[in-house]
């Protein structure tokens, strides 16, 4: 889905608090988590979208925002921010984020079963390129799976 602005998919994540829905993922405001421009190479979006998020945060009480900017974060920092309960991750760069978690790493915690809950906990929003793209997985590349690789982000219910 495309959405028109990053202010629009934060107030909307974060008003979901207020519609005592259990469809639509709980984000704690004071969890979220971003990594902007992984690869060094997206300099005008880093120089953009890094002080926006930042006034955000700081405009609304929210804290400052855990965040990478201009590297590949650590293993720690993507289980930690992935595990983060009402959590929000917030992926800035190339593609869907591949060379920040591996695809395997991603299913390990979505089907990973810590006292009966999902292992990934955390809301994940993806802004990049190709970042909804249908992946062919196991099977030929002419005959995709029709599930979109970004989806395998998203919390499960």
């Amino acid at each position: 889905t495309r959405v028109p602005s990053l202010p629009f998919v934060l107030a909307t994540l974060l008003e979901t608090e207020s519609l005592h829905s259990n469809v639509t993922p709980k984000v704690d405001a004071r969890k979220v988590k971003y990594v902007l421009d992984p690869e060094s190479n997206l300099s005008e979006s880093a120089s953009t979208l890094g002080p926006a998020l930042n006034s955000i945060a700081s405009k609304n009480g929210w804290g400052e925002w855990e965040n990478v900017v201009g590297q590949i974060p650590s293993s720690e920092f993507m289980s930690q921010t992935l595990l983060e309960e009402n959590g929000l991750y917030l992926y800035c760069g190339h593609g869907g984020g591949e060379k920040v978690i591996s695809r395997s790493r991603v299913e390990e915690f979505i089907s990973g079963r810590i006292d009966g809950i999902r292992g990934c906990r955390a809301t994940i929003v993806l802004m990049g390129c190709s970042s909804g793209k249908l992946q062919s997985v196991n099977t030929p590349k002419e005959n995709p799976s029709g599930r979109v690789h970004a989806m395998h982000y998203e919390p499960e219910g």
